[in-house]
């Protein structure tokens, strides 16, 4: 059995929130930028603004928005613009939309220094047999998976594990589109666009995309189209409607793997029928989501919520200042919510807002304590980690950095965690969010 080398009880932090512009904006092109887009990796932020010279200029902060790098391009020649950045284990992935529509896929693991595309086995730009690949929305999954797909049910979805040679076609449903992807623990769920009641419109996978099967859910009234799925990829599911369907600005939340899902007290706190939730972003137990109005509004609308039932209020959108106003007097303008560690991110217009709200983003906050209710072996570990505790639990893996890894839930009072693809190194195992080993991966 594995013997507690260092074991910690997390503390809480209450809910507050000071948005702060970040240089990104002079970092990216020398001035006000807009059209930002942005991920992180651990204490890291990437980001990208289209300027007057260079669209696809790439810079980068290691201090979650305090600094920043100076600005340089992923492209030799100003061909195409950054549509989007994610970041999945090491690297930094950046879908690059080119004039014609179609796009190429780059990744680096050095902070933009080097770019290597990645495109193998992505198809062709509406079937044209050219360099170029069609237009996906990329998306972290779990276990070091990385997700390329569209709205479209000809296209499909893509998916490829860090290391793979190349993506390889995922087939929720085929010949059917799909709306959005997220995991939680060993199993990942997709929404896909559908009849207003159609029974395969949640699906899991607990394979990594290679089989799926419909949720036999409950709690969603007839007529709810699901729009946008987010979790904070332990133990809570989040769902909005779309703008066709019915209760668009509500969200429902499942806590059980998307079985039974229940109204959060959203719709009651943002009324307005003609308004729809969007954007979601969880950790932890917050979760934030963006509000657009069907028509002209100047202010950027969020709720936010705190705790382990949601309970949602209005967030605070003051320091969400443009640095020109008068630009912006008709639109709201996109809210984009992302972390690095305790550092809740947002884009917004001209500008990345960074505001610390109070989660952790990781196990910076852990005190020692000196005993722990759960066992673990072998400890060092070669492949897999044998956990047992008094009661159903889940399990995080984190990096001393602070990046999570893996995870994983047990309903029974035993799990086994396959950590063949972690590298060697000193890791935190945390059981519940309120204990923390450390362990070795030999």
């Amino acid at each position: 059995m594995g013997a507690i080398a260092l074991c910690m009880a997390s503390s809480t932090y209450g809910l507050a929130q000071n948005w702060i512009k970040t240089g990104a904006s002079q970092a990216a092109i020398g001035a006000n930028a807009a059209g930002f887009v942005a991920c992180s990796l651990n204490d890291t932020i990437y980001a990208s603004a289209p300027g007057n010279n260079v669209y696809n200029n790439f810079v980068y902060s290691t201090d979650k928005g305090v600094s920043w790098s100076t600005s340089h391009s992923i492209l030799e020649t100003d061909y195409g613009r950054i549509g989007q950045l994610v970041a999945v284990n090491d690297r930094v992935y950046a879908a690059v939309k080119l004039p014609s529509n179609d796009y190429l896929y780059y990744y680096s693991i050095d902070n933009g220094t080097n770019w290597v595309m990645d495109t193998v086995g992505l198809p062709h730009y509406y079937g044209m047999p050219t360099a170029q690949k069609d237009a996906f929305r990329l998306k972290q999954m779990g276990s070091n998976h990385i997700l390329a797909f569209n709205g479209l049910g000809i296209t499909g979805a893509y998916i490829k594990q860090i290391g793979d040679p190349a993506w390889h076609e995922i087939f929720p449903v085929t010949g059917k589109s799909h709306q959005d992807f997220t995991w939680m623990g060993n199993t990942w769920f997709t929404i896909k666009v559908s009849g207003l009641n159609d029974p395969e419109k949640l699906m899991k996978s607990t394979d990594n995309g290679a089989s799926w099967s419909a949720l036999n859910f409950t709690g969603l009234p007839a007529g709810f189209t699901p729009t946008f799925l987010e979790s904070n990829h332990t133990d809570k599911l989040y769902m909005t409607g779309g703008i066709a369907g019915k209760e668009a600005n509500a969200i429902y939340y499942s806590t059980d793997g998307g079985n039974t899902w229940a109204n959060t007290n959203a719709s009651a706190v943002y009324t307005d029928t003609n308004a729809t939730a969007m954007d979601l972003f969880a950790i932890e137990d917050y979760v934030v989501a963006k509000y657009t109005y069907m028509s002209g509004d100047s202010v950027p609308r969020y709720l936010i919520s705190s705790t382990n039932t949601p309970n949602f209020s209005f967030g605070d959108p003051s320091g969400f200042t443009p640095t020109n106003p008068a630009m912006y007097q008709w639109i709201s303008g996109p809210l984009h919510f992302f972390n690095a560690g305790d550092a809740l991110l947002a884009v917004h217009l001209d500008g990345i807002y960074s505001s610390k709200p109070g989660f952790t983003g990781g196990p910076v906050s852990l005190t020692d304590i000196s005993a722990a209710s759960f066992k673990f072996y072998p400890n060092p570990i070669r492949d897999h980690l044998i956990i047992e505790n008094s009661q159903p639990f889940k399990w995080r893996i984190i990096s001393l950095a602070g990046q999570e890894m893996i995870n994983g839930y047990s309903d029974g009072l035993q799990d086994h965690a396959d950590l063949s693809l972690l590298h060697k190194g000193v890791y935190l195992l945390v059981i519940n969010d309120n204990q923390a080993c450390k362990i070795i991966k030999d």
